[in-house]
């Protein structure tokens, strides 16, 4: 899958894709995401198979890739939650093995509760930019047992395609009183 170079860039693609919408400090995507390729069978054998050990080992490529770049690190991370019943449909949530992978190399805390998706809805993977929209609108809330009031706050996903959901998640996560936010994905669909 090629590099997409954004963790040596702030006002990469990414990024202006996603900073009119909410207040952020970074957006990152390690890899382009695109249908019909390679990069296409790589991303949906981690998300629809059980295979927590290919994304844990993407996760570590993405946190060694984040040490390379001298970026800050975030106090937590926060995996991108799926709905209950789609976590055990999949077997794992790929966001959290992503996290997970990334702490081992960085020695990050993760904290996989902190949200909540509380709707359970069909794959958004067939999905128009309009429907993804109103799809993903107010279906995550915080765990309230959990502060992260003040906190720099990297939101870890696989692949981000109209940003929808990175911002619904990005609603719940300001109703905490974070500091900052960053967003760090395996992917960026083209």
């Amino acid at each position: 899958m090629p590099r997409t170079g954004f963790l040596h860039r702030k006002e990469n693609e990414l990024f202006m894709k996603l900073a009119n919408r909410f207040p952020l400090e970074s957006a990152q995507a390690l890899f382009f995401f695109n249908k019909n390729n390679n990069s296409q069978k790589l991303l949906h054998g981690i998300k629809y198979h059980p295979k927590p050990h290919h994304a844990k080992w993407f996760g570590s490529l993405m946190g060694q890739a984040w040490k390379e770049s001298e970026r800050t690190f975030p106090d937590v991370l926060v995996p991108v939650p799926l709905h209950e019943k789609r976590q055990r449909e999949r077997g794992y949530n790929q966001s959290e093995a992503l996290a997970n992978g990334f702490a081992d190399v960085t020695q990050a805390s993760v904290l996989p509760d902190a949200l909540y998706r509380n709707i359970y809805r069909s794959s958004q993977t067939s999905k128009g930019k309009n429907e993804r929209w109103i799809s993903a609108e107010s279906i995550y809330t915080q765990n309230k047992n959990i502060d992260l009031k003040g906190k720099s706050v990297l939101l870890i996903d696989d692949v981000i395609t109209t940003g929808s959901t990175i911002e619904a998640c990005s609603q719940a996560l300001f109703a905490m009183e974070i500091k900052e936010l960053h967003v760090y994905s395996l992917s960026m669909a083209v």
